[in-house]
């Protein structure tokens, strides 16, 4: 893994090395245990948490976090960097990031939180696809813990 954040100007498409993945794959694992006991908990759910796990999985695993890690990472955030600098433009691509998820806290605070995590990750691998392994991570393991904690 490097240790220095990279330039902005370096292509977010690049490989980052399997250290970033592996990574990024624990943290966003992780990430959506806990955020699965604290649906678990302040949530009262009705029907089939199959299915709930089903559609998380499909459209927000394998379509949205690529897509809205490009968006907010890859567009926001790197175009907020020439302009703001990183600690600016990694507050306000997180609270966009979390504005697209919702309005509700806690709910709002927890999305804020992974989006400064997940652009953290962007900047100091200078790839997009520690973030997107990590997005994919959580929202698939989301769906797992979905399915197995909520009866």
């Amino acid at each position: 893994m490097t240790t220095a954040a990279p330039s902005v100007e370096v292509s977010h498409w690049r490989f980052p090395g399997w250290g970033w993945i592996w990574l990024s794959l624990g943290i966003g694992a992780a990430a959506a245990v806990i955020e699965a006991m604290a649906v678990q908990r302040f949530v009262a759910t009705k029907g089939r948490p199959e299915a709930l796990a089903a559609f998380v999985f499909i459209l927000a695993s394998i379509f949205f976090a690529p897509v809205e890690e490009w968006l907010f990472r890859g567009v926001i955030l790197r175009k907020l960097i020439r302009r703001t600098g990183p600690i600016a433009a990694a507050l306000v691509s997180s609270a966009l990031f979390a504005f697209a998820h919702g309005w509700k806290l806690p709910w709002w605070a927890l999305r804020f939180a992974g989006g400064l995590v997940l652009g953290g990750v962007y900047l100091r691998s200078g790839s997009l696809w520690p973030s997107i392994a990590m997005h994919l991570a959580h929202n698939a393991a989301l769906a797992a813990a979905i399915t197995l904690l909520i009866r």
